[in-house]
């Protein structure tokens, strides 16, 4: 995801908390306009192709998505870890430099062994997974079997997932969108568009909205928030116009066919997260938001609280 500079640390990849995670392939995208690994289009949801670079899962055209759309933000609809204590996975884009003492920080500046480069650049935070610590102050690497997956060294480290540039001069691509759940046990997917893509226009929708496929190949629809609350638009979210780049989504909604009611997002409170602020949400629903113009959310995960209202 393309993020504002105006922050140190950016959440972009939300997922459900990393101590309920499969053994399993994973699912994400990447920002293929800067991207390294030359495999699918912004379009496409990809998943390790261990040993070798990963594959493409799932093609755009089952999203009912074309070429120049650019998927950044993704959900399967199971992030059930929201209705209780979790903790916040991301990723960051690659201007993200980290506060001092945490993970991105490091990453940043140093890589890890043994992905690290002969000479480590900024660029190798951006391909990481990374964890919210308890204490909620800071972050770290996502530890063995709770980052990419299979194997038996599946960290958070970009070259786990075996990105071309991991373990290639510090240079690492860009992860985009990422979900714990394996793309076989897919039966409908959430997910944002970044600007630009041609299929928001085709459908009337904007950057803030949250989209959902049937994996039909049938054009997405904007989600719908249980509850009788109406479309998941940017404006219905609390974002405006101002904050309507929605770029990162973790939530518990309804799967399936759009006619059989798949693509509704579940009512209720989401559980406390270290840091949480108290904001009482009204649906299972975790989001942040890129390019705020520096004011509001810039990397915050936000909750609606109300109907057009964000915290």
């Amino acid at each position: 995801m393309k993020i504002s500079k105006s922050k140190s640390v950016f959440v972009s990849a939300l997922a459900w908390s990393f101590a309920s995670q499969a053994a399993a392939q994973t699912t994400f995208s990447h920002d293929n306009t800067i991207a390294i690994t030359a495999v699918g289009g912004g379009e496409d949801l990809l998943t390790e192709g261990a040993p070798g670079p990963p594959v493409v899962a799932i093609g755009g055209a089952a999203l009912g998505l074309v070429s120049g759309d650019h998927i950044d933000a993704l959900s399967f609809g199971d992030d059930t870890p929201l209705m209780a204590e979790h903790r916040i996975v991301f990723s960051v884009d690659p201007e993200s430099n980290g506060l001092v003492g945490s993970g991105v920080r490091f990453e940043f500046t140093v890589d890890s062994a043994p992905c690290a480069g002969a000479t480590p650049a900024p660029f190798a935070a951006c391909g990481d997974i990374f964890i919210q610590t308890i204490a909620g102050g800071s972050n770290i690497l996502a530890p063995l079997g709770s980052g990419y997956s299979p194997g038996s060294a599946d960290a958070g480290d970009e070259c786990y997932a075996k990105w071309a540039g991991g373990n290639d001069v510090g240079a690492a691509d860009d992860l985009n969108a990422f979900d714990y759940t394996a793309p076989a046990d897919a039966a409908g997917i959430y997910f944002s568009l970044a600007p630009g893509s041609p299929t928001l226009a085709a459908i009337a929708a904007t950057p803030g909205d949250i989209l959902y496929s049937d994996l039909s190949g049938a054009a997405p629809v904007i989600a719908t928030l249980g509850g009788g609350a109406g479309l998941a638009t940017a404006a219905n979210l609390g974002l405006g116009i101002v904050f309507g780049d929605l770029d990162a989504l973790s939530l518990v909604g309804t799967t399936g066919s759009v006619g059989g009611g798949g693509g509704v997002i579940a009512a209720g409170a989401v559980g406390p997260a270290p840091a949480n602020t108290g904001a009482v949400s009204t649906h299972l629903l975790e989001f942040s938001v890129s390019r705020p113009g520096g004011v509001g959310f810039a990397g915050e995960v936000i909750v609606r609280v109300g109907a057009g209202v964000a915290a």
